[in-house]
């Protein structure tokens, strides 16, 4: 396995370190750090071209993460969400401390991506992590975020075959009173 440690970082992907090298080469030859990003998705196209020269979708980190995992860290990875998905990422996958995509977007506060997780993949809405704790647990109590409880339970009721209650303050009294 390619492993580099760089300033106390343990890098163990080949792309986390040529990542890092490159950053700098480019900071040492005067790149503007305050340079504004205009509408490109220069992510985008370098997880594109990974895939067109064969990267692995479904590769994962000696802890079991996912680029998929990764992805929904960050809200503006919308679109590389959409094309891992698109070309075969696990949804469903688990990384060593049994955490999903979707507890990832739940946690960083990604509504876009949960929906995208949610509604177009079905992503597993009961996992647990090794802590115990679904993803709606962490929309409630962990970020306190009402668009992804509301999220959440309406989709459980809807898989539940229940009404889809539309109001945030009526779904917290709902998930106050199911926890």
């Amino acid at each position: 396995m390619l492993e580099a440690t760089i300033n106390g970082c343990l890098y163990t992907t080949p792309l986390a370190i040529v990542t890092w090298k490159f950053t700098r080469l480019l900071l040492e030859n005067g790149a503007d750090v305050n340079a504004t990003k205009d509408d490109s998705n220069p992510e985008l196209e370098v997880v594109k071209l990974l895939l067109e020269k064969g990267a692995n979708v479904r590769a994962s980190t000696s802890t079991g993460s996912t680029p998929l995992h990764f992805s929904c860290c960050y809200a503006l990875q919308v679109p590389v969400v959409q094309l891992l998905l698109d070309r075969g990422a696990d949804v469903q996958a688990i990384n060593g401390d049994r955490t999903t995509p979707l507890h990832l977007a739940c946690l960083n506060e990604n509504v876009e991506i949960a929906r995208m997780l949610l509604l177009d993949r079905g992503a597993n809405v009961e996992t647990k992590t090794s802590k115990g704790i679904t993803p709606l647990e962490m929309a409630y109590y962990e970020v306190k975020c009402p668009k992804l409880t509301r999220l959440l339970v309406q989709h459980m009721m809807a898989l539940a075959g229940c009404a889809v209650i539309v109001e945030t303050d009526v779904i917290y009294d709902v998930v106050a009173l199911w926890f």
